[in-house]
């Protein structure tokens, strides 16, 4: 799978698209198709350096959207908004990347009434707007 690597922050950060391997489903957790990730001001934040305990290599992104692969509680083939929380994105590989694992207290199914469009800006960029 692709992914979106953030080696170094600030004015300039080196960022780079790598392979790597399609991550493991634990327990409590669901392996997520990405179809959208957004980028809002954490990542941003993070990117530039400004959060001093983050560690280097990450793969930013906090919030986005995708279809269930595998999961203990949701069908495979939901589509779901996933929030990161403190750790997605931040302390933990996020959401620029194909495939994400994540706890399923972070994973919300969403209505046929909502795009994977707008599910992936539901949780931060909704709420900050």
């Amino acid at each position: 799978m692709k992914a979106i690597i953030t080696r170094t922050t600030g004015s300039a950060p080196v960022m780079n698209i790598e392979s790597r391997n399609i991550p493991q489903k634990r327990d409590g957790t669901s392996l997520v198709r990405i179809h959208w990730a957004s980028i809002n001001q954490l990542s941003n934040t993070i990117r530039t350096g400004a959060f001093s305990d983050t560690p280097f290599p990450l793969v930013l992104g906090n919030e986005g959207s995708g279809i269930i692969e595998e999961s203990d509680i949701f069908a495979k083939g939901t589509r779901v908004a996933v929030y990161g929380g403190g750790q997605l994105g931040i302390t933990e590989d996020g959401m620029f990347q194909e495939w994400v694992v994540v706890d399923n207290r972070r994973i919300m199914a969403l209505p046929d009434s909502i795009t994977l469009d707008e599910g992936a800006a539901l949780t931060v960029n909704y709420l900050t707007a």
